[in-house]
């Protein structure tokens, strides 16, 4: 059973760093064909390098560098491996984020919604809308019932089984929460 030797060879000040040194400072997993880091690792699990003294970069985002070219704007890389610490050019792959996201292991968490809270489907003629900032998503027809009660209480029209009083009442509600908001 050969077992293999790992013994660190420390880069010189000024060496730039090429696949091949990446290549020396990690180990191949036989079984999925993972190049995986064998120096600094943060608390991610992401392998990492200084490029620059002081400076320190994830060995993934390098080794995709060194081999493909540099990554396009707005994309980050993705292990198709799914090995935080792997850093061989055929597991990466330059992706927008929500490819990414929808990739990871809880990309349940994160799946969009395929209906609002009432039941109504989304589709092209009823698509969600989400508000900036809030997780909750709205369907056209509910907002377009939101809106249509909104107006009907603002512009004073009797809202059906709805009493003189409650609507007096409700309406000094609504102007009470304007004056709050607008005193915050």
């Amino acid at each position: 059973m050969a077992v293999h030797e790992y013994t660190r060879k420390r880069r010189s000040p000024g060496t730039p760093i090429t696949l091949d040194w990446l290549w020396s400072e990690s180990i191949p997993e036989p079984n999925s064909g993972c190049w995986l880091w064998c120096l600094f690792v943060n608390d991610e699990g992401y392998g990492q390098v200084h490029v620059k003294r002081g400076k320190g970069h994830k060995v993934h985002r390098v080794a995709y560098e060194l081999a493909k070219g540099p990554i396009p704007a707005g994309f980050e890389v993705d292990h198709l491996c799914r090995v935080r610490c792997c850093l061989n050019p055929a597991h990466l792959e330059a992706v927008p984020p929500i490819v990414n996201i929808r990739r990871s292991a809880n990309c349940d968490a994160y799946e969009p919604p395929t209906h609002c809270r009432k039941g109504h489907a989304f589709n092209a003629d009823n698509p969600p809308i989400i508000r900036p900032g809030s997780k909750a998503h709205c369907c056209r027809i509910c907002r377009q019932a939101i809106v249509k009660k909104w107006n009907d209480i603002t512009n004073g029209k009797k809202l059906k089984g709805w009493t003189r009083e409650q609507q007096l009442a409700h309406m000094e509600k609504m102007r009470a929460a304007r004056i709050y908001r607008k005193s915050a």
